[in-house]
């Protein structure tokens, strides 16, 4: 079953927290509980992984060992 992306988009939007600092910048702070379901949420839907990120073979393997 394909997830809407606008839903995607609002489901990950709700698990940030938003701080606007004295220099105009926004920092996002994932939240603990949230970051396993982002991290699959990015891979699933735009290919986002760490094998992608990092195409070394360290962070290949380790990849692989996080989807078995």
């Amino acid at each position: 079953m394909e997830k809407d992306p606008k839903d995607i988009s609002q489901s990950i939007e709700n698990k940030f927290i938003l701080e606007d600092t004295a220099k105009e910048k926004i920092k996002k702070y994932i939240l603990e509980a949230c970051k396993k379901t982002i991290l699959e949420e990015l891979d699933a839907l735009c290919s986002i992984n760490q094998a992608t990120l990092f195409p070394d073979l360290e962070n290949t393997a380790k990849y692989v060992k996080t989807i078995r």
